[in-house]
């Protein structure tokens, strides 16, 4: 039976932190192998699929790694400074950069100070697990394209950097929508009925195997058991 993995202790960290390492700003320079790329990025933005380019950090060249546009709200601003995804193995399997294998550049959405996200993240760190993020220039074909906050993508890479098992079930939540009409990943106990949470979160690993028994148990378990047992179950 697997467990269900859940971000809330601490470890040691295993991972290098040059990628995120505060003394410094990393360039970042693209070189996309086609002229149209923001016409690819854009019509791939629903499909989320992956564009080739060529990546150079501190003098080293990665070749054919994966690049497309992220987020939502963040995406749809009017200028050209859209958030970025990189997957650096999307070509190929075993290519990682200082031990990871994916960016996200995020373009300080709303926040003129390009401080708030950067801060939120150190506050939670010293609570429980946290991503990392530094801070880095982004050059697209030899074109400086703007200050960027590179955000750790949370996978097994991050799971392998603060817990000693990382094999178990990994969840998405999608957020509550302000209309109402759909309610989010809140933890809420609608029943036995997987059909109801599949619609509410993503699984993120684990996929063929496609079981959710898992999250059901645990969100049965933080509705339902009384103060008494809670401890003991959670544990």
């Amino acid at each position: 039976m697997r467990s269900i993995i859940l971000l809330l202790f601490s470890a040691v960290p295993l991972f290098s932190q040059t990628l995120y390492n505060d003394t410094t700003i990393t360039e970042l320079r693209l070189s996309f192998y086609y002229t149209s790329w923001k016409d690819s990025l854009t019509k791939h933005v629903a499909s989320e699929t992956d564009i080739p380019a060529r990546l150079t950090v501190n003098s080293v060249i990665y070749d054919s790694i994966g690049v497309r546009y992220k987020g939502n709200s963040s995406y749809n601003v009017s200028s050209e400074k859209k958030p970025f995804n990189l997957s650096i193995d999307a070509y190929k399997e075993n290519q990682l950069l200082d031990g990871y294998k994916t960016l996200n550049l995020n373009n300080f959405f709303k926040d003129p100070t390009c401080v708030r996200e950067k801060i939120a993240y150190e506050i939670a760190a010293r609570y429980f697990p946290a991503v990392k993020a530094a801070y880095a220039k982004l050059y697209i074909n030899n074109e400086y394209w703007g200050l960027y906050l590179n955000v750790q993508q949370i996978n097994k890479i991050f799971l392998r950097e603060h817990f000693v098992e990382w094999d178990g079930n990994m969840y998405k939540g999608d957020p509550p929508t302000s209309s109402g009409g759909v309610f989010g990943a809140d933890l809420t106990w609608h029943g036995a009925d997987t059909s109801y949470y599949k619609a509410r979160y993503e699984l993120k690993t684990n996929e063929e195997q496609n079981d959710w028994s898992d999250l059901v148990r645990f969100i049965n378990l933080m509705n339902n058991r009384p103060e008494a047992s809670f401890e003991t179950e959670i544990a």
